[in-house]
């Protein structure tokens, strides 16, 4: 208890480290803009706290009052010819998450919010180097390493600026570890064993292979029947109760459904992953991520409702006026063919790893694919956003050997940019990363001749 009290005391003190420093950066760090001098800490934060503040005095975050005044705290007046309007350019469900920050002035609400996103991506990284270091203090502190230096380009950038992405990815990072968190906590992925008894420990650097698919019981039960003649059994209730699981089940799955609402407040990179998430979760009749999911779905819409009422056709408005949303930029930003067979990688992936899905009840593969597909193929995406790319190998163990190699790379190849032109600099990141991560998922992930024969035998 003295321990876990110390460790909690250090946490905090870290944090409010965090957010200190942020608010002396806040007033220091300043760049040139269109009307003298501007902060670049929280440029990204300011539309949404501006905006929630708006909602919070019943005025529509999308209305040109709205605009305008985010750019006159923002910039001081109007953005130059060509330069970023500074729109509210997220849906208005943000506003119950924002609130509280909008209550507070400027400066402190620009601290907390974007010291606590540095301290909660730090303790992601943290929690991604005990698990790929499987407990081995030399291994989890290279990895820690790699992890700091990978995200220091992001940091740089994504954290000092309050973009709310880094909300998304750290709300996705604890669905999925709520939803397998005994496992998590020990290490250890697990796989049903093949005699459809209990689970068995998988390692060695890979995802855990899936179980061998299951068909109905030929005598009429309510079991199932594994391949092997063993009858395992029956599903369970959509809904579990006292009597078929704990009470720390049913929390950890509402909470799981919770983040996984939260994670797709920018709805853009992280929509893909959680379709999977709940596909998955309706097939396996985990019904209370579901009801946590739909449940917070319903309080943020209800909460934004009441302030400003429906405010759906003015954010599909400006959606279509600024033209960002339905623009797919990789697709863009490469010519023909080659824009088809970029996707058509992508799109390969999800659709082997849906095949596994369906054919094993492969969670894990089709998880860090659901991730991978929209990373690179879903709008709205720039160097900020590409940090959700950590996450495909989140669930992996003890990483090593070829799989290992591969994540360093992934992890340290936003260093590269500095090989590039200026021009070139972005675009090249844009369409290298998601590549490099599906490499990462190939390698942590094999290829069976006998699987790939029943895929394209289908």
């Amino acid at each position: 208890m003295r321990r876990k009290g110390f460790l909690l005391l250090v946490e905090v003190v870290l944090w409010a480290a965090f957010v200190l420093t942020m608010a002396w950066l806040w007033e220091r760090w300043l760049i040139p803009g269109p009307h003298g001098t501007i902060h670049w800490v929280g440029m990204d934060f300011v539309p949404y706290w501006v905006g929630v503040r708006a909602m919070l005095a019943g005025q529509s975050p999308y209305s040109a009052a709205t605009t305008r005044l985010i750019q006159g705290v923002l910039l001081g007046g109007p953005p130059e010819a060509g330069g970023d309007p500074m729109l509210f350019v997220y849906p208005a469900w943000v506003f119950l998450v924002i609130a509280p920050w909008a209550l507070l002035p400027l400066k402190w609400a620009v601290a907390l919010w974007t010291g606590s996103l540095l301290f909660g991506i730090l303790h992601l990284t943290g929690s991604l180097a005990l698990r790929w270091g499987g407990g081995r203090t030399g291994r989890t502190s290279l990895w820690a390493v790699i992890l700091v230096l990978g995200s220091l380009p992001f940091l740089s950038i994504a954290v000092t600026k309050g973009q709310l992405s880094l909300l998304s990815l750290g709300a996705l990072f604890l669905a999925i570890r709520l939803m397998d968190g005994q496992a998590w906590q020990r290490g250890t992925t697990f796989t049903k064993s093949k005699n459809g008894g209990s689970p068995t420990p998988m390692s060695g650097g890979r995802l855990p292979d899936p179980a061998p698919p299951c068909k109905k019981n030929r005598a009429g039960g309510g079991g199932v029947e594994s391949e092997n003649g063993g009858r395992s059994e029956a599903p369970p209730p959509i809904f579990a109760t006292s009597s078929t699981g704990t009470r720390m089940v049913i929390w950890r799955d509402a909470l799981a459904g919770i983040c996984l609402a939260v994670s797709i407040l920018k709805p853009t990179l992280t929509v893909p992953a959680m379709a999977g998430i709940l596909i998955w979760a309706i097939s396996e009749r985990r019904g209370y991520i579901v009801a946590g999911f739909a449940g917070c779905i319903g309080a943020l819409s209800l909460a934004s409702w009441l302030a400003v009422g429906n405010w759906i056709p003015d954010y599909l408005q400006l959606l279509g006026n600024t033209g960002g949303a339905p623009v797919l930029w990789s697709l863009a930003l490469l010519a023909w063919p080659w824009n088809a067979w970029y996707a058509m990688l992508f799109i390969g992936i999800g659709i082997y790893a849906l095949f596994l899905f369906i054919r094993r009840r492969d969670r894990v593969r089709w998880f860090s694919a659901a991730i991978l597909v929209g990373l690179a193929l879903f709008p709205m995406r720039w160097i900020y956003d590409l940090l959700l790319g950590i996450l495909v190998p989140a669930e992996a163990k003890q990483l090593g050997g070829l799989p290992a190699a591969c994540v360093g790379i992934a992890l340290l190849a936003p260093w590269g940019l500095a090989l590039f032109p200026e021009p070139l600099r972005w675009p090249a990141m844009v369409i290298g990363l998601p590549l490099v991560w599906a490499l990462v998922w190939l390698a942590l992930c094999p290829f069976s001749t006998r699987r790939l024969r029943t895929f394209f035998a289908l």
